[in-house]
C-alpha cells in the first residue's frame, strides 16, 4: 500500500491483512476464477482479501454493491504458496470482448494492486479499469498497468475514474498506454488513456501516472488523448509526478492533445510535476495545444513545476470563462513547440504566469498586462534562460533564471521542483521547472 495515498486522502481502509478472510485464485488456489473469489468475498461479512497468482489469466471482474463493513482487497503477483506478492503483476486479459475490471461502489473501501489489465473492449464505457464511486466509498489503486484496450461508439478512457458525493479515489504508480477510443463516425472523443470525473464533494488524486501512445479519434472534436480531467460543484482533482507523451487526438478540432482539464462550479485542481511532450493533433488547426486548461464559474486551477516540450503545435492553452474563475501557473518550462508556447483567453486577471520560461517556440506569446512577472524567454520578449544542454532543460551555471524568481505567487510557492528537489534553494527560488541545487557554502568559506 502507498503511504502517500493514505496521507493525501486520509483513507482509513480497514482491509487489515491479519483479520481478513483470504481467497486465492490460480493453481492450488481456493477458487478457479477471480470472479468466483470476489463473489465469495461479498457473501462473507467483514473484510476480505483476494490474492491472484502471478502470471496470465483469461478473465474479467465485476465488483458492484456496498462494501460498508465488508471491505475488499484484490491484488496480484502472488507466489505458489500465496504467501508473498513480490513477483510480477498478475495479467487479466479480456480477449477483446468485454471490459477487464469494473467496480461500482456506493460505500466501503476497495484496494486494487499489482495488476495488468489487457485486451479490454467496451462501447461508450472504460475498457480496461472502471471505478465508479458514490456515497462515502473510497478506493486505493496502485501498480496497475492498463493497455491494448478499445472503446467504441463513445467517449471514455481505457481507465475511467468517476467519483461522486463524498467519495475519494487515489491512483498511484500506474500506466495506461496503447489504448484507443472513438471512431471516424459522428461525434467527439476524449481521453483514450485516462478519463476522470469528480462531482459533489468528491476527491480524485492521481500520482505517478504514465500515459502514452493512446489514440482518441472523432469526426468533430477530440482532446485529452492521454488524460482528461473534469471536476464540478465542490470536487477536487490532483494530478502530479506524471508523464503524458506521444498521445494522438485525431479530429478537426482538438482541446489539449495530450492533457485536457475542465473545471466548473467551485471545483479545484492542482497539476504538479508533469512532463508533457510529443502529443499530436495531426488533423487540427494551428491553435491546438499539447495541454488545454479551462476554468468556469468560481473554479480554481493551479499548475506548477512542470515541463512542456517538443510539440508540433502549441504548448499550453489556459482559459477562463467567468470573472471569478482562475488559472494560476508558476515554475513552468515551455520550450521547443512549433507554434506558440503559451496562450491565454478570458477576462483580464483570470490567468497568471510566474517564475516560468517560455522560449525557443515558433511564435511569440503575448501576456496581458499584470498577468505575471519573474519570467524568462524570448517568446515573452525577455532574456533567455541558459540550459545545461540539448534536451536538458535544467538551468546551467550562470543562467539568469537562478535565484531570480519570486515566492509571492498566487496560492503559494510549491515545495518541490519537477524532479522532487526542494524549492527555493539558494537566495531565492529559480525560474522554470527545475531548481538548481544551492552551493554547499553560501558564505564564501570553503
Amino acid at each position: 500500500m502507498s503511504k502517500r495515498g493514505v496521507a493525501v486522502l486520509g483513507l482509513a481502509l480497514t482491509c487489515a491483512q491479519a483479520s481478513a478472510a483470504v481467497y486465492t485464485v490460480g493453481p492450488g488456489g481456493s477458487h478457479a476464477t477471480p470472479q468466483a473469489a470476489v463473489d465469495a468475498a461479498f457473501a462473507n461479512p467483514g473484510p476480505d482479501e483476494v490474492r491472484l497468482r502471478e502470471g496470465p489469466l483469461s478473465a474479467s471482474i465485476l465488483i458492484a454493491g456496498n462494501l460498508q463493513g465488508n471491505d475488499l482487497s484484490l491484488s496480484g503477483g502472488w507466489d505458489a504458496a500465496y504467501a508473498s506478492n513480490a513477483g510480477q503483476a498478475t495479467t487479466l486479459d479480456a480477449g477483446g470482448s468485454v471490459a477487464v475490471l469494473r467496480a461500482s461502489l456506493s460505500g466501503g473501501n476497495l484496494q486494487l494492486s499489482k495488476l495488468r489489465l489487457l485486451g479490454g473492449a467496451a462501447a461508450s464505457q472504460p475498457a480496461g479499469l472502471s471505478l465508479a464511486l458514490s456515497g462515502f466509498a473510497t478506493a486505493l489503486v496502485g501498480e496497475v498497468e492498463v493497455a491494448n484496450g478499445a472503446v467504441t461508439g463513445g467517449s471514455a478512457g481505457c481507465i475511467g475514474l468517476d467519483a461522486r458525493d463524498d467519495s475519494q479515489l487515489y491512483l498511484y504508480d500506474s500506466a495506461v498506454h496503447d489504448c484507443s477510443n472513438g471512431s471516424a463516425g459522428p461525434g467527439g472523443a476524449t481521453a483514450a488513456g485516462l478519463k476522470a470525473l469528480a462531482q459533489g464533494r468528491a476527491a480524485i488524486v492521481i500520482d505517478s501516472l504514465q500515459a502514452h501512445h493512446n489514440l482518441a479519434q472523432a469526426s468533430t472534436q477530440a482532446g485529452g488523448a492521454g488524460v482528461s480531467l473534469t471536476a464540478s460543484q465542490q470536487a477536487g482533482l490532483v494530478l502530479r509526478a506524471s508523464r503524458i507523451h506521444a498521445n494522438t487526438a485525431s479530429a478537426p478540432g482538438v482541446f489539449g492533445a495530450g492533457l485536457a482539464v475542465s473545471l466548473s462550479g467551485s471545483a479545484s485542481a492542482t497539476l504538479a510535476r508533469l512532463e508533457i511532450h510529443d502529443n499530436l493533433a495531426p488533423l487540427a488547426g494551428s491553435g491546438t495545444a499539447q495541454a488545454g486548461l479551462t476554468a468556469a464559474d468560481s473554479s480554481m486551477l493551479r499548475m506548477h513545476s512542470s515541463l512542456l516540450r517538443d510539440g508540433p503545435q502549441r504548448g499550453l492553452t489556459a482559459s477562463t470563462s467567468s470573472a471569478e474563475a482562475r488559472v494560476h501557473l508558476h515554475n513552468l518550462s515551455i520550450v521547443q513547440h512549433a507554434e506558440r508556447g503559451f496562450a491565454v483567453f478570458g477576462p483580464t486577471g483570470g490567468q497568471t504566469l510566474h517564475n516560468s520560461i517560455v522560449q525557443d517556440n515558433g511564435l511569440p506569446t503575448a501576456l496581458p498586462a499584470g498577468a505575471g512577472d519573474h519570467n524568462l524567454g524570448d517568446d515573452l520578449g525577455l532574456a533567455n534562460a541558459v540550459f545545461v544542454g540539448a534536451g536538458d532543460f535544467r538551468l546551467a551555471p550562470g543562467s539568469p533564471g537562478i535565484d531570480a524568481g519570486t515566492a509571492s505567487v498566487p496560492l503559494g510557492l510549491a515545495f518541490t521542483d519537477l524532479i522532487g528537489e526542494a524549492r527555493e534553494q539558494g537566495l531565492a527560488v529559480d525560474i522554470g521547472a527545475y531548481e538548481r541545487p544551492a552551493p554547499l557554502f553560501l558564505s564564501g568559506f570553503e
